[in-house]
């Protein structure tokens, strides 16, 4: 059973149980006070300020979201992801299981960039493994997304130093994925090239509003 598979069959049960409740006059204040039939767990660098009041906005009322974070050195490096993902990923992922979250999300897209993609699917395995919880990875949420859209083409732009910058664009390569420059994108669509990026791509977790899918 996949995460959507999960969260629907719950939500059909706690959707069922609140009906009831409704029906004997439990729940005089459903408009004020809207069940949460979901819950989302998820897995930060303690760094990022950013995913918690946005997941809230976007996911809606009847999804919970429960956050705990991971230390991560104010100065990025890829040493400082990898120390990070490696001493403090899984017990942080451990923590979180604890309240029961329907799924997982390791909401990290720079250490998987530059550990490489067999880690990205390693990390996703060992979250399960020693959670019982589906979960998945920011970087493998964003491939999955962009294979749903039969993207080929992308561009890229992000916030990292030339060393992540050069890793992340490395990972999307291996994965198949066409890299255009962001400068070279917004020159084409000026002169209206047929090349144009399928997808603009802004892969970080850490500045709002930042994710985008936006078709050429």
């Amino acid at each position: 059973m996949d995460v959507k598979e999960i969260f629907h069959d719950d939500a059909g049960k706690a959707k069922a149980l609140w009906q009831d409740r409704q029906a004997s006059g439990f729940a005089q204040q459903a408009v004020e006070t809207p069940l949460q039939l979901a819950r989302l767990g998820v897995i930060l660098p303690s760094v990022n300020t950013v995913v918690e009041p946005w997941f809230n906005r976007t996911l809606g009322p009847d999804v919970g979201l429960h956050a705990t974070r991971m230390l991560l050195d104010s100065i990025l490096t890829p040493d400082a992801l990898r120390r990070m993902d490696h001493e403090e990923g899984i017990p942080a992922a451990v923590r979180i299981a604890s309240c029961r979250p329907h799924a997982i999300a390791y909401g990290c897209t720079a250490s998987s960039i530059v550990q490489g993609v067999s880690y990205d699917k390693q990390l996703q395995q060992q979250l399960e493994a020693e959670t019982g919880i589906p979960s998945f990875t920011a970087v493998g949420a964003i491939i999955d997304a962009l294979h749903s859209l039969c993207i080929q083409k992308i561009a890229v732009a992000s916030p990292y130093t030339a060393a992540i910058g050069e890793a992340e664009e490395s990972f999307l390569k291996k994965r198949d994925f066409r890299c255009l420059q962001p400068l070279i994108w917004v020159l084409l669509i000026r002169l209206n090239w047929h090349h144009l990026p399928h997808v603009i791509s802004m892969n970080w977790l850490a500045v709002l509003g930042i994710r985008m899918l936006m078709h050429c």
